[in-house]
């Protein structure tokens, strides 16, 4: 999740952009506010030129000039400096979040220890009154022979090989509680460790292995970011049947995001959805709303 704000430095953006034009100052600012909020866009001219609210001829004009403040690859527009400062704002954020649940499971807790204690001395009492030993003997013998259902082996440890090494802190606690907690509520535990290697190779392929470049295990589990890759990302996108697909359109249409694991986003080559359902959510082939949705 994306913060309200972001840190802007007036010395270094002054610095690092005083051979802009005025219209390629505006341009830059919007392409790295939607960075801020969206991550890093794909290398497609249409989407660009719509960001930074360009036709595509003053775009591809400004392009060889914006180029350099990114890092194109993998198909997208990398900006190092925005995403040191989203992970930043991120662990920042989990922390809050961390602290306010503490705060609030530990009064929890003892709320729940003293309405325990009442009950149980409640239960003694009734059951002293109106059970006969017998029975208090058989019970007790029956829930210790009562099997437990055996709990599978967690495969954390797996994923921590697989996930690569950063600078800096990357506490493994937090991290194994997070994995344990996805599989639990249902998530595929092999499909995070693959997209964990996938990660590593990535990484590795743009020379961020023991960088800070490399986001903590545990922020990358809680965004969930193993859908930014695209071996598991095209794996999902196989699996995605017609109401997934009007599922991701329908959000497209509304706030313009792409879920990833719908494939290729529309106005891209291999998108999945198709003209009829485009058009039925207000969109052109191209992905950009039609004439009379955009005027309404």
């Amino acid at each position: 999740m994306s913060q309200p704000w972001f840190p802007f430095y007036v010395g270094d953006y002054l610095r690092d952009t005083a051979r802009l034009t005025t219209e390629a100052h505006g341009a830059y600012l919007l392409l790295i506010l939607d960075y801020w909020s969206n991550g890093a866009p794909p290398d497609d001219d249409e989407t660009l030129c719509s960001i930074a609210r360009l036709s595509l001829g003053d775009w591809q004009r400004l392009r060889q000039k914006l180029a350099p403040f990114f890092q194109i690859e993998a198909g997208r527009w990398n900006h190092k400096r925005i995403d040191k400062e989203r992970e930043t704002a991120a662990e920042k954020h989990l922390r809050r979040v961390n602290a306010g649940r503490a705060g609030g499971n530990a009064k929890a807790t003892a709320q729940q220890s003293s309405s325990n204690a009442t009950a149980e001395l409640q239960a003694l009492s009734y059951q002293s009154q109106s059970q006969p030993q017998s029975d208090k003997k058989e019970l007790s013998r029956s829930d210790a022979d009562a099997p437990r259902p055996a709990r599978e082996p967690s495969r954390f440890d797996e994923f921590w090989t697989a996930y690569p090494r950063r600078d800096g802190p990357n506490p493994r606690k937090p991290a194994a509680v997070k994995f344990d907690a996805l599989v639990k509520s249902g998530g595929d535990p092999q499909v995070m460790i693959d997209a964990a290697r996938k990660l590593a190779a990535d990484e590795a392929a743009r020379g961020n292995i023991g960088t800070r470049f490399v986001p903590q295990a545990v922020t990358w589990l809680n965004q969930q970011r193993w859908d930014d890759h695209a071996a598991v990302a095209a794996a999902r996108a196989s699996e995605a049947g017609p109401d997934q697909i009007e599922e991701a359109v329908r959000m497209f249409a509304r706030i313009r995001r792409w879920s990833r694991w719908a494939g290729p986003e529309p106005g891209m080559l291999g998108c999945r959805a198709s003209v009829e359902l485009l058009a039925k959510h207000g969109l052109g082939p191209d992905g950009r709303k039609l004439a009379a949705n955009a005027a309404a």
